[in-house]
């Protein structure tokens, strides 16, 4: 009767254990399902400009085959003065279902093709079974659709770009112009007369500046070059220190900027002169700053701040776990049943 009694009691005993252990192992599924899955979510380039497609590349790099799961992706936007510096702006539904993906085998390919700059982030999930995701995120820049630089009409340089001139004094230069044969024949015009003046790479051109163009207008036929003399003049009492100048030509046959063909073509441009107002004894100061005139007034250029550019990073994939960790349950229980057999054998 006691040996009944004791039976009964161990095997309650067992029973309890088993069901501890059944109770621990749904608590733990989820986190059981998830070893040994992961994805890996890339782009083919790391900064685009708006319009271009992006590549969007979707791998499994876990150690697991991945049987079935529906996978999704959207675009999310940087915005560093919000707390979720992340929002969405684009959402795709998986439209299939993931079959035997295995361990390094693409899972999918898709593009993007976006329509605003800034910094933007692809985050790409696999819904499996059961509702859980797998997921993984990667950064990348657009940038604002680039400008088509259009065709000059004509060329013109100079033979120096820089001038020191004392205070009272002046210099000579030449001004080279040249009408390339590619423009007559994509425009049809033989023949393209080039105005010049002098003008300012920023604000107005200084008031103590006399300038004088010999001739001040040139005839071009194509691929026929042509030299203009300028003599640049300065006032004795010049404000010493740097000054922007340009040598400017004006077509009198293109406007500053007409299409043809969908090609633009600038008839209006210069050659860029950096002008230095030197003491009238002619000795050259260490470092002058750079001036402008706006509305007859001097004031002093500002100095440009470069601004720094974001780098996207892609969020590191996390090693895969040991295997195993399913089993550690059942070796428990097996071990616990293996133990009340062994101290009843012994009772008897």
């Amino acid at each position: 009767m006691n040996n009944k009694r004791k039976a009964i009691v161990e095997m309650a005993i067992i029973g309890v254990i088993l069901v501890v252990i059944a109770i621990f192992y749904l608590m733990l599924s989820p986190t059981i399902a998830h070893v040994g899955h992961s994805i890996q979510v890339s782009t083919d380039k790391e900064v685009y400009s708006i319009g271009e497609p992006v590549k969007i590349t979707c791998t499994n790099t876990g150690w697991r085959t991945i049987e079935r799961g529906m996978p999704t992706w959207w675009i999310n936007k940087y915005d560093d003065s919000k707390t979720e510096r992340y929002s969405e702006i684009a959402y795709v539904y998986g439209d299939r279902s993931l079959l035997d993906k295995r361990p390094n085998e693409v899972i999918f390919i898709d593009h993007w093709t976006p329509v605003e700059a800034g910094h933007q982030q692809v985050e790409a999930h696999i819904l499996m079974p059961g509702l859980w995701h797998i997921k993984d995120t990667c950064e990348f820049i657009v940038t604002p659709k680039p400008v088509i630089t259009p065709l000059l009409s004509f060329h013109i340089s100079t033979n120096v770009s820089s001038l020191y001139i004392p205070q009272g004094g002046s210099a000579v230069l030449e001004v080279n112009l040249f009408l390339p044969n590619m423009i007559a024949n994509l425009t049809g015009t033989s023949v393209n007369t080039i105005s010049l003046s002098l003008d300012s790479s920023i604000g107005e051109v200084p008031p103590f500046v006399n300038a004088t163009f010999d001739p001040d207008a040139v005839t071009l036929e194509p691929d026929q070059q042509a030299t203009s003399t300028l003599t640049l003049k300065i006032n004795s009492t010049a404000p010493i220190g740097r000054y922007g100048l340009s040598a400017r030509g004006t077509s009198s046959t293109f406007g500053p900027y007409v299409e043809y063909n969908g090609i633009p073509v600038c008839g209006v441009f210069g050659s860029s002169l950096s002008l230095t107002v030197i003491p009238s004894t002619g000795e050259i100061p260490a470092e002058l700053p750079l001036y402008f005139y706006q509305n007859g007034t001097r004031m002093l250029a500002p100095t440009p701040v470069p601004t720094p550019t974001p780098m996207p990073t892609s969020t590191p994939t996390p090693s895969p776990p040991i295997p195993g960790f399913e089993a550690v349950f059942a070796i428990i229980g097996l071990l616990a049943v293996a133990y009340f057999v062994q101290r009843r054998n012994k009772s008897k």
